[in-house]
């Protein structure tokens, strides 16, 4: 996670989230031309915009990143517009989901696992999340009995949220 510049600290959430919405606009380039280490980079930066850390203490460059010296801010906690909370919590899961299937590709399985579960603990019904999780688990070679259970018990929340939104409309 990248740490926020004052400038981010100072904007509203609306217009955190119409920054966003714009960068990854822009960073769709880098994603669909393979450019996966650019589009990463992006991503990351984008999701420093609406998830990130903020130091506690003035000296923590000195000191160096620390847990007890960060701060973790979600902007969702910034608003009490429950459709604000809604699209930086959608927003969050599709970075997240963007930034783990680039790491599917690159075969890095446990970072997409990783990004994965982020993304599924923001939005625990992104069905996204529940089908890279999965990917990733049996893509590794190291992948046995545990992780195809795993990756089933995934497969099947993915459905189950497909069917409660198809219920929801």
């Amino acid at each position: 996670m990248i740490i926020a510049s004052k400038l981010t600290q100072t904007l509203s959430p609306t217009s955190l989230i119409f920054s966003t919405t714009l960068l990854l606009r822009r960073f769709l380039i880098h994603f669909k031309g393979a450019k996966l280490v650019q589009a990463i980079n992006r991503y990351e930066h984008a999701l420093a915009l609406l998830w990130y850390f903020q130091p506690t203490v003035e000296d923590w460059r000195k000191k160096g990143i620390q847990d007890e010296n960060m701060e973790l801010i979600d902007l969702r906690t910034k608003t009490s517009d429950p459709e604000v909370t809604q699209k930086i919590t959608i927003m969050i899961s599709q970075i997240l989901t963007n930034i783990a299937v680039i790491k599917l590709k690159e075969s890095k399985f446990s970072e997409c696992v990783k990004c994965s579960s982020d993304a599924l603990e923001i939005h625990p019904t992104c069905v996204k999340g529940y089908y890279f999780r999965a990917k990733a688990r049996l893509g590794s070679p190291t992948s046995g009995a545990t992780e195809y259970q795993m990756c089933l018990k995934d497969l099947n929340r993915a459905v189950v949220s497909i069917q409660s939104d198809a219920g929801a409309m």
